[in-house]
């Protein structure tokens, strides 16, 4: 059954039901008034010729008075005609057959609009294809590369979006795609906003995928926009973070603790953040030099090994990443390797856009990690809101987020968003 006729069939019995309702009363009134009026008419037509009988022995009482060829004679006799046609014509009077084609007409009409009004106004206004059971496969992006190419097509009709170009570039620099969140993050700052804080994070994140570009360095163009954004927002954790690892860059051990000490004011006590920063700055009183990796310059950073999350109270994904003996040779060490949490329907497949996502290399397999909601790649899409999910690891032989023939891949079992000792080998080719 197609969509159109599956909305007839559901809405037309509906419209109908309500139509009989409100015409019916209108109808059983034109009928009552029929049958009364079929009783009172033997009645009404001897009385009204009693009435007109008595009129023309009146009329002929005084035509006797009356010479013959008197204008007064033919007034009266106009009169008198006058008034027995109207006396003799009662049906036409009280609504007869007229009466009753209105009223019949009326509920006709009435009928006609409150059948087709509904349905027009529905299908110029409504979502009639929510009734295609394709509809929620459609409306939900299935992969990531769906969810991009959805976001990329929104903001090709609508492209005076800067927080939706900024939310392309994130997305596509967590993916990997450098050039392409370069380009998204410029088109964003080009828009810019009035906002500060979305002001800064548009630079911070601009900040970070320029600075990727080029080897990590922030040196240059990344610390004018870390340093712009810090003059929007002073308290922004990201830019206050690749502040202090700027500050390490450049030998200025006072500065990168000014930075981080500020920074580790607004962290959770209980976070994995919290520690790392914490750690950082013990290691720079102690005249030690920081981690080689700069602190929050990607999501795959927050999910290494050791850090169990940001927020113990919310739920933590646990479990390792693995390649399958029979593929170990097959994967270079330099290649990229994309670990992707999606929410899973009732057969255990991947539907829906990711709940968290992290970029490591092969050369980091077996890989640990821990998901939390601060993985999430949007507001709705946080491990938290999840019920069921799966853990997919893809080996991408190009580098490039889009899922290709000759990746190697691996899927771990349904598991809820708190689970622990998840595991995901990477044991076969796609096709």
């Amino acid at each position: 059954m197609s969509t159109t006729a599956f909305l007839l069939a559901i809405l037309v019995p509906i419209a109908l039901a309500i139509a009989a309702w409100v015409v019916w009363p209108l109808l059983r009134r034109t009928a009552r008034a029929t049958g009364d009026a079929h009783d009172d008419g033997s009645v009404r037509a001897e009385l009204n010729a009693a009435i007109v009988r008595e009129r023309r022995a009146q009329l002929d009482r005084e035509l006797a008075a009356l010479p013959e060829g008197s204008p007064e004679r033919d007034r009266l006799i106009l009169a008198f005609s006058n008034a027995a046609l109207a006396d003799l014509a009662p049906e036409a009077r009280h609504g007869g057959r007229a009466g009753r084609v209105t009223r019949w007409a009326g509920a006709g009409a009435m009928a006609v609009l409150l059948l087709a009004g509904p349905l027009f106004f529905y299908q110029q206004a409504g979502v009639p294809g929510v009734v295609d059971p394709d509809f929620a496969r459609r409306v939900a992006p299935a992969t990531v590369e769906e969810l991009v190419a959805e976001l990329e097509r929104r903001l090709a009709e609508d492209p005076g979006q800067a927080e939706g170009w900024m939310l392309l570039g994130r997305t596509r620099l967590s993916l990997g795609d450098v050039p392409a969140a370069v380009n998204a993050l410029e088109r964003a700052l080009k828009l810019d906003s009035d906002d500060a804080t979305l002001a800064a994070q548009i630079r911070v994140d601009l900040a970070d995928a320029v600075a990727q570009a080029h080897g990590s360095r922030l040196a240059g163009r990344p610390w004018q926009l870390i340093e712009d954004a810090l003059q929007r927002d002073p308290a922004h954790p990201k830019a206050l973070a690749l502040a202090g690892a700027y500050q390490v860059s450049q030998g200025n051990p006072a500065g990168a603790l000014d930075y981080w000490q500020r920074l580790l004011e607004q962290l959770p006590p209980d976070s994995g953040q919290h520690r790392q920063i914490a750690g950082f700055i013990n290691d720079l009183q102690a005249g030690r030099r920081p981690g080689a990796t700069p602190p929050a310059a990607s999501a795959a950073d927050a999910t290494g090994p050791d850090a169990p999350g940001p927020d113990a109270a919310g739920p933590v994904l646990r479990g390792a990443v693995t390649l399958g003996p029979a593929l170990a040779g097959r994967a270079r060490p330099d290649e990229t390797v994309f670990v992707v949490v999606r929410s899973a329907d009732a057969d255990g497949n991947p539907v829906g856009p990711p709940a968290a996502a992290a970029r490591i290399r092969v050369a980091d397999l077996p890989w640990s990690f821990a998901f939390t909601d601060q993985d999430a790649m949007g507001p709705m899409t946080r491990l938290s809101a999840q019920q069921r999910v799966v853990v997919i690891a893809r080996v991408s032989r190009s580098g490039d987020a889009a899922v290709a023939a000759g990746d190697l891949e691996g899927q771990s079992p349904v598991v809820t968003p708190d689970a622990t000792g998840v595991s995901v080998t990477i044991d076969r080719e796609r096709p």
